[in-house]
């Protein structure tokens, strides 16, 4: 059995199918947040590209009227001059307030890009990260196996 910090697959658990490349410096990545606007059941969502970690080559937004703001995100990231460039798309619970939810996995079909969601809940001053789960997904729309 490894350290307690490492993730290993389950029994009929296979990872092969994930190819690992090399990411480039320059990578543009989409990182998304979301509010209430104070109006009831509307929430504004804000995706910022940034190239790299040293520029930021937009900002994009809309405004969704259901707490699941997983359709208008993947609308909004579609319809942005942005979207051929982006290579993945990160979204933190922490950023993700007033209640409204996403889920990254249909947010990985509809905009075509790997979506990498981290979502604590609680800190991470604990010894032993019970508290993180990992789950992937093929770009191809097919749900892999979650760890935790």
């Amino acid at each position: 059995m490894g350290s307690p910090h490492s993730i290993t697959p389950g029994e009929g658990r296979d990872l092969s199918a994930f190819k690992i490349r090399q990411v480039k410096k320059e990578i543009r990545t989409l990182g998304l947040a979301a509010k209430s606007t104070g109006s009831e059941g509307e929430f504004l969502v804000v995706g910022v590209v940034f190239r790299g970690s040293l520029w930021l080559d937009g900002v994009m937004r809309t405004t969704a009227h259901t707490a699941d703001i997983t359709e208008c995100s993947a609308e909004m990231i579609t319809a942005s001059r942005h979207h051929p460039q982006i290579r993945a798309i990160l979204v933190h619970g922490d950023l993700l307030y007033d209640g409204c939810t996403i889920d990254p996995f249909n947010l990985s079909r509809e905009t075509m890009r790997p979506v990498i969601a981290l979502n604590y809940k609680g800190g991470l001053g604990s010894d032993e990260p019970d508290n993180i789960q990992v789950y992937a997904m093929d770009v191809t729309g097919e749900e892999a196996p979650s760890y935790s």
